[in-house]
């Protein structure tokens, strides 16, 4: 089930809240890339359309490896805290994965959001998803189908991901979301 463009995600009955999971921009700051940027229009077009809209930020992260590796697990573990304490009632999360070695963690988050009961987006956005799919080891490929499996719909922008989500994960609803630059 697809839709053709220039149809949009369609919004998911009795929905009060989005919460924006991935990096997200902070309001009033300068995007760090694609990703940040698309996380706050994403919230930005929730509010207009009488949603409320929240972020669970991944971090901005400088410095050497340990310290990046040590400044997303704290990031990762409140974030699943956030969702484990929130109320998911009228929520969904719509997670941007990074995907690559954040896949188990993010599978981790999916899986938590579901088990929770909230409504679950994962947003694929255009770019390197598929030739990382394709490159990673069997672990880095089932945790990406299991975290896809999880979703309620799937949103992706580049119109080649629909063929490809078809195979990773046959029959799942996805959604034509294209990238949102003004004109």
């Amino acid at each position: 089930m697809t839709a053709d463009p220039p149809d949009a995600c369609p919004p998911i009955a009795g929905l009060r809240k989005v919460l924006v999971c991935g990096p997200v921009a902070v309001e009033g700051k300068p995007a760090r890339g694609g990703f940040e940027s698309a996380n706050l229009r994403m919230m930005a077009l929730a509010r207009r359309l009488g949603a409320e809209a929240g972020a669970l930020r991944y971090p901005e992260i400088e410095g050497g490896v340990v310290a990046k590796s040590i400044a997303y697990l704290v990031s990762f573990g409140g974030i699943g805290l956030a969702i484990l304490f929130g109320s998911p009632r009228g929520v969904a999360i719509h997670f941007t994965p990074l995907s690559k070695q954040f896949m188990p963690w993010e599978w981790a988050l999916t899986l938590l959001a579901r088990l929770k009961g909230y409504k679950v987006v994962i947003d694929i956005r255009a770019g390197s998803q598929r030739r990382l799919y394709l490159a990673g080891g069997p672990i880095n490929r089932a945790t990406f189908r299991g975290t896809l499996r999880l979703a309620h719909v799937i949103a992706y922008e580049g119109k080649p991901y629909d063929a490809f989500l078809q195979d990773v994960v046959p029959g799942k609803p996805r959604f034509w979301l294209p990238n949102m630059i003004p004109a």
